[in-house]
């Protein structure tokens, strides 16, 4: 039965749980969007890690309190679903990120490329639900959202679907949700700033609870790159720019809210 509106305004407020910071709440979505070349991947595999030891992502404390600055408040089960490496590419990165002996214990896990799985048919929904039902994730990596799919990402229509059975398995499996896209490029016509960097129709953004768009500040060349984060957050406040270095092991680490040339 529907709730009554006076009933709606004189309920109890009922704070929003989150799973990271004030990023990411529980049953939420997040959208990681970034150019090509950003360490999109990277930056998925850490929050991965981050979220199965149930510890702060990137090692990010603030400088004077020494807080955390992306809290994370309970250890979860994690489901990444990869769909542009392969096995061998995402063994070999996590390999270069962590040991076997470090893996014992962790609640991550990995389904690489799998043409099957989509959002946008019956048969490949029914085998995406099949991957949540089999270890029933608290948080789900989908790693690039348009290998998930094959709509049209600029109709808010055809995306509109991938969303809202993304809905639908957040409900029915009491799960978060974070995407990993792909950014368009600004032109003089469009500079693209915030969320309208995103690539594909503005449902997308619409659609998520928070947003991390994601810059390279080094040269393509540069071993370690330096990349700079830039949040749009529904629920909370604005965030200044963080900026992150992805080491040659693969691990993201935080350096601040600046950065120096030759960083």
């Amino acid at each position: 039965m529907p709730e009554l509106l006076y009933d709606l305004l004189t309920a109890p407020d009922e704070p929003v749980p989150y799973l990271i910071g004030n990023i990411l709440p529980v049953k939420g979505k997040l959208i990681v969007a970034g150019a090509p070349k950003t360490n999109k991947s990277w930056i998925c595999l850490n929050m991965a890690l981050g979220l199965a030891r149930g510890q702060p992502l990137f090692g990010a404390y603030a400088k004077e309190s020494k807080r955390p600055i992306f809290p994370v408040y309970k250890r979860s089960k994690v489901l990444v679903i990869e769909q542009e490496m392969g096995r061998q590419g995402t063994r070999d990165r996590m390999k270069q990120m962590l040991s076997a002996e470090e893996a014992l214990g962790l609640d991550i896990y990995i389904k690489t490329r799998d043409v099957m799985l989509r959002m946008d048919t019956q048969e490949g929904k029914d085998a995406v639900e099949a991957e949540i039902s089999a270890c029933k994730p608290d948080v789900v990596l989908a790693d690039p959202m348009n290998k998930l799919h094959g709509v049209k990402e600029d109709s808010s229509e055809e995306i509109g679907r991938v969303l809202r059975f993304t809905d639908l398995l957040i409900e029915r499996y009491n799960l978060s949700w974070i995407w990993i896209h792909h950014s368009s490029k600004p032109s003089t016509e469009n500079p693209r700033y915030g969320g309208d960097r995103i690539r594909g129709s503005s449902a997308i953004f619409g659609d998520v609870d928070s947003a991390i768009l994601v810059n390279r500040k080094s040269a393509q060349d540069n071993p370690e790159p330096v990349l700079e984060l830039e949040f749009e957050l529904r629920r909370s406040e604005p965030m200044a720019k963080k900026y992150l270095k992805r080491r040659r092991s693969g691990l993201v680490e935080y350096i601040g809210e600046s950065f120096t040339t030759g960083q």
